[in-house]
């Protein structure tokens, strides 16, 4: 038997999940006078509260980046630990992962910030290589 096809409800429904919360009184009544005052409905003064938001963290984003590019390897060589605790609170994200060059061919070395080891590695990276581009220039 085939499958049943979904109705354009059904379809958009799967693209458009629903969220629910509460309010206190004292927002709720907050959120009523704004959409008073403003003539709008409330899901639209949240909608565009959160894409407001969302343009903060894209931009914040593209700041790591930025960062990234300049600072990262400086901050993490001179402090790991500071360097993890730094980047949670400035930025509100968790970072897990970072790479560098390949001394030969180029590709990222992926290096754990978590690795106790991880300093020492990093200042001893550019020594080192993959165990493959090793071998092709020996």
């Amino acid at each position: 038997m085939g499958k049943k096809k979904l109705t354009y409800r059904e379809k958009w429904l799967k693209e458009h999940p629903k969220i629910v919360f509460y309010l206190d009184k004292e927002k709720y009544k907050y959120l009523s006078e704004l959409e008073t005052i403003k003539g709008i409905h409330k899901k639209d003064l949240i909608l565009n509260c959160l894409n407001e938001n969302l343009k903060i963290y894209e931009n914040e984003r593209d700041k790591i980046k930025e960062f990234v590019k300049d600072e990262i390897f400086r901050k993490f060589i001179e402090n790991p630990a500071e360097f993890y605790f730094y980047i949670k609170y400035k930025f509100r994200v968790e970072p897990i992962l970072f790479s560098i060059p390949c001394k030969y061919c180029g590709k990222e070395i992926i290096v754990d910030h978590r690795d106790r080891k991880a300093k020492d590695i990093l200042r001893k990276t550019f020594k080192y290589v993959h165990v493959a581009c090793y071998r092709a220039n020996e």
